[in-house]
């Protein structure tokens, strides 16, 4: 019998198991748009406890990091220093665009958030060219989400924008399923980047941004680059 117990025992945790990696599976991440920020170096998704995420992300004149946490944040900033030497990369030498940035600033990005993980990217911008923008990656960490981190990572704003669906339409549909529900009869604006598509349908006042293809955010509004004189009008389909 306690044979049996055992085994069923481990039948059940198993399957205990298994169900909760599916849940993690399935939780949905969403992704801002992220057109010509070009990360310079690898750096390995790291996750906070909230504990610790509580500890250093403050809300002070206008800065969210505690001071420990910045000055780890200076300390990885000065290593990059060290080892760039006021130097611009080979990779950059042949292009005219580039700029190279020597002031150093620690700036952060959202770069993806689910209904109970922010992943929030720390770097400093190496130099641009045009539209992009190399940066030199400090730390990726995975955070927790309470309201008092949602407060201070304004995460608010990103949930209203990327979680709208409209007829359907919302965060990572194609543009092919854009125009089989809501038609071919919109404005395009036409930007420096061919990465991203913004389109408007006037007779739905309905603004969708696509990246690469993959609808990232759809938005009620008449938005300002309608105002713009690089737009052009699409027809509907015959």
């Amino acid at each position: 019998m306690l044979t049996v117990r055992n085994n069923l025992l481990r039948i059940f945790y198993g399957l205990m198991f298994i169900l909760s990696q599916g849940e993690l599976m399935a939780q949905k991440w969403y992704r801002p748009v992220n057109i010509g920020h070009v990360y310079l170096n690898f750096i390995a998704e790291k996750k906070l406890s909230e504990d610790d995420a509580n500890a250093n992300f403050v809300v002070c004149n206008n800065n969210i990091m505690s001071e420990l946490f910045k000055g780890e944040l200076q300390e990885l900033t000065e290593e990059w220093k060290k080892n760039d030497k006021g130097s611009i990369s080979p990779n950059f030498q042949n292009d005219p665009y580039f700029t190279p940035n020597r002031d150093y600033k620690i700036d952060y990005s959202i770069d993806a958030f689910s209904d109970d993980s922010i992943n929030v990217k720390f770097f400093y911008e190496y130099g641009t060219s045009r539209w992009h923008h190399y940066n030199a990656l400090l730390m990726n960490l995975i955070i927790p989400r309470n309201s008092r981190l949602d407060s201070i990572f304004n995460m608010e704003y990103y949930e209203s924008l990327y979680k709208t669906v409209y007829n359907g339409i919302g965060h990572d549909s194609t543009g092919k399923q854009m125009e089989e529900e809501l038609g071919t009869d919109y404005f395009e604006y036409f930007g420096q980047s061919l990465q991203l598509r913004n389109v408007y349908y006037e007779d739905q006042n309905l603004e969708i941004c696509l990246q690469d293809g993959i609808v990232k955010f759809v938005k009620i509004g008449r938005p300002g680059w309608m105002d713009s004189d690089n737009i052009t009008k699409h027809k509907k389909n015959d």
